[in-house]
Formats: structure tokens, sequence, C-alpha cells
């Protein structure tokens, strides 16, 4: 019967999409190769993707993610085909970072990476990535709502720039950018969502329609939170260890899922984030505390303390 449960929860991300923001070079799915960085599009060229990061609201623990092609962000160019300098705001709003920060800018840069523009493009469309037209327009890359189920800002940023496997015509393929660890809640919305969403499965689908190469979707990040928990754990780590951590995180995983799912349209955007957040603070403490089962541990692993509340959720993008 264990054995039962845990192969339910291992393939529990199958099943959703079936119902259904250390270091700035930190790639997560490093275990997997690509011979090299063809699509299918007469049109890919190379640029180069900056992920940015801000944090403005002063919500601490959390940091919103986004991307552009351009640097610096003196400007949101949603839609700029004329200059070929594009914006993807990732459900949020628009956040300037200069040269050297000033007052009217609040956004900063994380990290940077060459990459494929057209591949990025048809991923995750720059044009419509605010709002509910996002949804239906290839703004969410793909990601099902509503926000907060299958992921969230980090997750799509994540998605375009899952483009920066492509190092160019016939080169080698290289790791994707991906969010750094260190980034705010970055940690919290992996534990939850995965490298690119619970809905994983159906990105690896969108990358092969828009000719690309999914291989580096690989577990979706689950190799990223075995070394996590290896370094937490040290010598304790063992198998065992993981295959129960993964049965809870599964578990947790398709709670917020419903969660959001039940709580979406009841209330307004501001209390909806505050209802997540006040979740995904309780289904961590009340099951992750006690597998950890000191408070170092488990602050170690997801980057907050415990008794202090999660932002899964920021309040104003």
């Amino acid at each position: 019967m264990k054995q039962l449960f845990r192969n339910f929860f291992l393939f529990l991300p199958a099943i959703i999409f079936f119902c259904a923001c250390n270091n700035s070079s930190h790639k997560d799915n490093a275990d997997v190769e690509a011979t090299t960085t063809k699509t299918n599009s007469a049109a890919d060229s190379l640029t180069t993707f900056y992920l940015g990061g801000t944090n403005a609201w002063g919500q601490a623990g959390f940091d919103h993610c986004y991307v552009s092609n351009y640097s610096p962000v003196d400007s949101c160019k949603y839609d700029s085909d004329s200059l070929k300098q594009y914006y993807w705001c990732c459900l949020g709003g628009c956040h300037l970072w200069p040269s050297t920060p000033t007052n009217g800018y609040d956004g900063w840069l994380i990290a940077s990476q060459p990459g494929n523009l057209s591949l990025a493009k048809r991923l995750v469309n720059p044009k419509y990535c605010r709002d509910n037209i996002a949804w239906t327009e290839g703004g969410t890359g793909g990601m099902a709502a509503p926000y907060g189920a299958n992921g969230v800002c980090q997750t799509i940023a994540n998605r375009v720039l899952y483009s920066t496997y492509w190092s160019g015509s016939n080169s080698p393929a290289v790791a994707p950018l991906t969010i750094p660890d260190s980034t705010g809640g970055y940690r919290i919305a992996h534990f939850f969502y995965g490298t690119y969403g619970q809905d994983y499965q159906n990105f690896k689908l969108r990358i092969a329609q828009m000719g690309g190469d999914s291989s580096f979707v690989g577990n979706n990040g689950d190799s990223l939170e075995i070394n996590w928990l290896k370094s937490v754990m040290g010598s304790q780590y063992t198998q065992t260890a993981w295959d129960e951590f993964q049965v809870l995180r599964l578990a947790l995983q398709l709670a917020i899922h419903e969660y959001a799912i039940a709580e979406n349209g009841n209330s307004d955007s501001k209390s909806f984030a505050e209802l997540m957040n006040k979740k995904a603070t309780a289904l961590l403490q009340n099951k992750m505390l006690p597998f950890f089962k000191t408070e170092e541990a488990y602050t170690k692993m997801f980057g907050s303390a415990p008794g202090k509340p999660v932002t899964l959720i920021h309040l104003h993008q």
C-alpha cells in the first residue's frame, strides 16, 4: 500500500496535466544534454536575455521576476518589432533598471545569457504578457490558469529563459538559464511548482510545437530539489529521505493547486494573494517542519524561518 501511495504521487504532475520569480549563472537541468541547438524556424536569431527582479513594495522574502532582451531597461517594450527589443512582464507591471540605480527605478539585473529570440517569442508572447488576455494569447508560455495553480511569475520567467539553451545554429546546446536559488522566494515557488510549472508536461509539448528541443525540461527541477535536500541533510541524506520528502512535496503541490482553483474569482487579487500566502505558510509549517525536525534545517531549505509568513504570490507585481 505504501508503494502504491508513493507511485500515485510520483505521477501526480501528469495527472494534473491531463486534468487541466546561489549564483547568477545557475542552471538546474545540467543532468540533461542535447547535441545541437537547431530549431525549425528560419528566423532564429541570437540575442542576450536579461532576467530582472524587483521588490519595490518591500514585501519581504519575494522578488517578482521578468525578462527583457535589452539592458538597461529604460522603458518596457512589450511589442517593439522595429527595434527587436522585447519585455516579458510575466503577469506583472513595468519595472525599469538603469546602469546606475536612481530614483524612479525599482528593478535590478539578476542574471543574463544569450539565447534564441524567435523561440522565446514563440514560447511566451511578450505582446500579451499582462492581464487576462495573457492566458489565451500565449503570454504565460502555455501555463494554465488560474494564477498560482500551476505557477507564478518566476515560473513564466523560466519559460522565457528556456530559449537560452540555443547558442547559435549548429552550435552545442547549453543548459538554459534559470532563476538563481538566491532570488527571494524562489525556493518556496520551486517547491510548489518546480522549474517550469506543475503543468510542465504541457510546456514540453509547447516547446516541441514551437520547433524547440524539450529535453532540457528534464524532471522539472527535481534534481535541484535533491541537491538542496542533500545540502541541508548532509550525511543523513538517503534515497528513502528523498522519497519521503517527494511524497510530501507532491501532496502539497496538489493542495496548493486545488486551493488556487477553489479560491480564484471569490475575492479581489490582493485578497487572493493573501489567502494563497497563508495557505502556503500553513502547508509548509504543518507538514515540512516535522520532516526536517529542526528549525535550522527548515530555514536552510526554504530560505524562511518557521513561524514567519511566506510569500508565494506578490500582492503588487
